[in-house]
């Protein structure tokens, strides 16, 4: 990921002495172990003992071949190789808050909309939130029902409704009588 291995020891020379002693380097923590083991062995002190180019070359491809898992960190969400996590875990700047509480210092709340995001996401997310603006809800009109015909109208129509209802009960004022007929039966 960019870290120069034993970048500290070779100012000092430390790095020099540990091999012109026979002694192997040890693996940085950011190197596979797979390819720690291609570059160990072109560094070992006989010449007849090391690998050819042609077989470095043939290794350093047969390990583009392999897939490697990776997984993402739970504290800071980056990706990194499985087998290398438990290294990653140790220096994760964002683990969990020692408070007790399940807050983690990578989340932040965003200050137009309350969401909480990780530190990662929140500046992305607050360039785009737009506070929630309260929309108005639909209120369908109100409707009352006819005292005559119990059907349902707006309360512009009901008055005028029931002004003329087929429902409605007849007064004799509002109804002529006839006095040569017979009242009808019903």
């Amino acid at each position: 990921q960019g870290a120069i291995p034993f970048a500290g020891d070779t100012i000092s020379g430390d790095t020099y002495k540990k091999t012109s002693n026979d002694r192997r380097l040890e693996r940085p923590k950011q190197c596979q172990e797979n390819l720690w083991a291609v570059i160990s062995d072109s560094l070992l002190n006989e010449p007849e003992s090391r690998y050819e180019f042609s077989a470095i070359k043939k290794r350093l491809s047969d390990l583009q071949d392999i897939v490697v898992a990776y997984r993402s960190c739970i504290y800071c969400h980056d990706q990194y190789p499985a087998d290398l996590m438990e290294d990653h875990y140790l220096v994760c700047r964002k683990m969990p808050i020692s408070s007790g509480n399940d807050e983690y210092e990578s989340h932040g709340t965003c200050n137009r909309c309350g969401r909480k995001f990780p530190f990662n996401e929140l500046t992305d997310h607050q360039r785009e939130c737009r506070p929630q603006i309260p929309r108005r809800i639909y209120t369908p009109p109100r409707l009352m029902r006819c005292t005559y015909c119990t059907n349902k109208f707006s309360q512009g129509q009901i008055h005028d409704h029931e002004k003329s209802c087929p429902k409605k009960p007849r007064s004799c004022i509002e109804t002529p009588i006839s006095m040569h007929s017979s009242p009808r039966r019903t």
